[in-house]
């Protein structure tokens, strides 16, 4: 079971973290590991693309996904904030460009709430050679 306050100030607040030490860094680019979750509500998802309006966070049944969603709002309105003078930014106004991965599922290799479904799973295998 994910801590809520853990997750949240993982996160949320390592996230804002993030984006702040780009900026004083004067750090160019911010790719960002999102999650399907954060526009996916229960509901198929056909033909989606990145137009699809965000699942409210206070919907989401798992702190979770409303985190990530908040996280990656977060990133992306930080996106063209302004860089410190002398800093290599994207634009010529020295500018930090965002963008988000919303990949579909990325697990630790002992992920504990999922490591009992691996071994079962149809030509799985745990670890590396």
């Amino acid at each position: 079971m994910l801590n809520r306050k853990k997750t949240r100030e993982i996160n949320v607040l390592g996230t804002r973290n993030v984006i702040a030490a780009c900026i004083a860094a004067g750090v160019a680019r911010l790719v960002y590991t999102s999650t399907y979750n954060v526009v996916f509500g229960g509901v198929p998802i056909s033909n989606g693309s990145e137009l699809l309006p965000y699942y409210p966070a206070e919907k989401h049944v798992d702190k979770y996904s409303a985190s990530k969603t908040v996280a990656e709002q977060l990133v992306l309105s930080a996106n063209g904030a302004y860089l410190p003078e002398g800093s290599s930014g994207s634009y010529p106004q020295r500018q930090l460009a965002t963008c988000a991965i919303r990949s579909a599922a990325i697990y630790g290799e002992v992920t504990p709430a999922l490591a009992f479904r691996f071994p079962s799973s149809h030509g799985c295998k745990l670890g590396f050679d």
